[in-house]
């Protein structure tokens, strides 16, 4: 008896050891991001066995690799999808699921979505000229940037190219990205250079800017 409930055990040891179940162990992150034309991966692997077969849903539809032009890949033996000429209708949620005869794993959901920053709208140069001592504000509407972009305040050299502006407890930028003066003095006049408000998108190494604000001080605007 004792031989039988050995036998016995060391059997489901065996089975146990070649049927398991899948588990992801390598995903992409919640949010991917992609420059148009760039190659671009959203990853899926998992280990089980029998060996899982991958499957993929976009926006919660099944999803198939095949039918686009070869621009879209699935790797062999694992889910990770290529994207290796993205474009703006591939964007979506995506999420990958490992199978087998044991269970079923799924990854998180993906974001995939491609990395902008559009330009500010033309706009001439404006000009304030504020009263010494009283308060001024410059405002910023960044264009619209994936990922969130840095925003920074900065004035333009005579020959060409900018400067960062040294922001103090006097000269500050609030949450709104808009430049706040406080008691102005004639210094931020700043020998007649422009005041700019600098976007800069790192993942797109691309800067844009807006409007140059002049300021005058010792007008009439209150």
């Amino acid at each position: 008896m004792r031989r039988l409930s050995l036998c016995f055990l060391s059997l489901v040891t065996r089975i146990s050891a070649v049927t398991t179940p899948p588990s992801i162990f390598r995903q992409a992150s919640k949010n991917v991001l992609y420059k148009a034309g760039k190659t671009v991966e959203i990853t899926c692997e998992a280990h089980g066995s029998p060996r899982p077969v991958y499957t993929w849903k976009r926006n919660g539809i099944d999803f198939s690799p095949s039918g686009n032009d070869d621009r879209v890949v699935q790797l062999q033996n694992i889910g990770t999808l290529v994207f290796t000429k993205p474009e703006a209708k591939d964007e979506g949620i995506f999420q990958c699921f490992a199978t087998n005869n044991y269970g079923v794993s799924a990854s998180v959901k993906v974001n995939l979505r491609e990395a902008k920053l559009k330009d500010f709208p033309i706009m001439p140069d404006v000009h304030r000229n504020p009263i010494l001592g009283s308060d001024l504000t410059l405002d910023c509407v960044p264009p619209e940037s994936i990922p969130v972009p840095e925003v920074f305040w900065a004035l333009r050299r005579p020959g060409g190219g900018f400067d960062p502006l040294n922001l103090d407890a006097r000269v500050t930028k609030d949450i709104e990205h808009r430049l706040r003066i406080l008691n102005v003095k004639m210094e931020d006049r700043m020998d007649g250079r422009g005041y700019i408000c600098m976007v800069f998108n790192r993942l797109m190494r691309k800067v844009t800017q807006g409007p140059q604000y002049f300021i005058n001080p010792g007008g009439g605007e209150s």
